[in-house]
């Protein structure tokens, strides 16, 4: 079965990638893994949820 028309090297990539929070004391995320940096944030912040936006590209395409 097909999950994603996304190559696995993209997905790989994507995987691989750090995504740096732009906070009083910036900080990294990794997809995949548990910030506590981030729930430290939450916490002094009283967010119950959070999210990261990054660029909007479907299926990953290189634009032409």
């Amino acid at each position: 079965m097909e999950y994603s028309k996304i190559d696995s090297e993209t997905i790989a990539a994507y995987r691989a990638a750090h995504y740096t929070v732009l906070a009083p004391e910036p900080f990294v995320l990794h997809p995949g893994v548990v910030s506590s940096r981030l729930a430290d944030l939450m916490a002094r912040e009283k967010a119950s949820c959070s999210a990261f936006i990054t660029a909007w590209n479907p299926f990953s395409l290189i634009a032409t």
